[in-house]
């Protein structure tokens, strides 16, 4: 399954390192791109925008 994660603070950078360590794709977006770098490092996409991010994304 595919997802998108709008917002790589604390709290989405958690939910996005469980999603990851699940198995799930994940897609990530923030409007600092910096603070999706630790997701990336763990396998994440880093959108360019919101839109972007959810494009091609079942949830």
């Amino acid at each position: 399954m595919e997802i998108s994660l709008l917002g790589t603070g604390l709290l989405g950078a958690a939910i996005g390192e469980r999603l990851l360590g699940s198995g799930y794709r994940l897609t990530v977006w923030n409007r600092h791109a910096d603070r999706c770098a630790p997701l990336q490092a763990l396998g994440a996409t880093v959108a360019a925008t919101p839109a972007e991010a959810v494009a091609a994304t079942e949830v």
